[in-house]
C-alpha cells in the first residue's frame, strides 16, 4: 500500500499557510514569529487553534478560529497546484494497480477542494485525516491506524512526505518512507535524506 502525504507532497500548499497565519494574525494587530510558526507547523488543527487562542489571550472560540482558518485558507486551496509531476506518477501507479491512500493533518474540505479541482480524488482508496484521531503526524498511531483500515501490514507500506517530523513518525511505525522535496523544508534536507529509506527531489525521479 503506497500513501501519500498532502500539503508539500501532493500539493504545493505548504508556504499558503504561512499567508493565512500572517493574515490571520494581521487582522488582529498581533505579530507574526518564526516560534509562532515552528510552534503550530505540525499541530493538527484542534491543538493549534487551542495553542493560538491562549498565546494571544483571544476572545475568540477555538471553532471561531479555525472557521476563520478555513476561509482564508479555502481560496487558497481552490487554485492551488499539484507538486511537479504528482498527477504523472499517481497516475502511473494507479493504472499499474497499486493501492493509494493519503495520511494527512489537512482539513477533509480543503483536501476535497484542491484534489477534486485537480481530478485526482478518486485515486484514493483511502483518507486517514490526524485530526479526526487526535493524533499528530510525529506520533507513530496514524500510520498504524492506516495499515489496519487498509487491511496491510505495516511493514507492507511505503509513505511518501515531505515532513521530517512526519517521516520520523511513519519510520518509527515501521513504514518504508520515500522524502520528497519542498522548499518549505529545504533547510532540513539533510536531516529528511537521513530519516528516510530514499530521498527525491521530483515524482519524475520515479517514473
Amino acid at each position: 500500500m503506497l500513501f501519500f502525504d498532502l500539503d508539500g507532497t501532493i500539493t504545493d500548499t505548504n508556504m499558503l499557510w504561512l499567508d493565512v497565519d500572517k493574515d490571520f494574525l494581521g487582522r488582529r494587530g498581533l505579530p507574526y514569529t518564526s516560534e509562532y510558526q515552528q510552534k503550530i507547523a505540525h499541530c493538527i488543527f484542534n491543538t493549534a487553534a487551542t495553542y493560538t487562542k491562549e498565546l494571544f489571550s483571544l476572545p475568540e472560540s477555538e471553532e471561531e478560529i479555525k472557521a476563520e482558518w478555513m476561509e482564508l485558507a479555502h481560496k487558497h486551496y481552490k487554485t492551488a497546484a499539484l507538486k511537479p509531476h504528482a498527477e504523472e506518477y499517481l497516475r502511473l501507479l494507479h493504472g499499474k494497480g497499486h493501492r493509494l491512500g493519503i495520511i494527512t493533518a489537512c482539513m477533509p474540505e480543503l483536501l476535497e477542494t484542491v484534489l477534486k479541482n485537480r481530478g485526482i480524488y478518486d485515486l484514493f482508496e483511502i483518507i486517514v485525516y490526524t485530526n479526526e484521531l487526535g493524533y499528530e503526524k510525529r506520533r507513530p498511531e496514524p500510520y498504524l491506524f492506516a495499515a489496519e483500515k487498509a487491511g496491510v501490514e505495516i511493514f507492507d507500506c511505503v509513505m511518501f512526505e515531505d515532513s521530517p517530523v512526519a517521516a520520523a513518525g511513519a519510520v518509527e511505525a515501521g513504514m518504508k518512507v520515500v522524502g520528497v522535496y519542498d522548499g518549505y523544508y529545504a533547510p532540513r534536507r539533510a536531516e529528511m535524506e537521513s530519516i528516510c529509506h530514499k530521498y527525491i527531489e521530483s515524482f519524475s525521479e520515479l517514473m
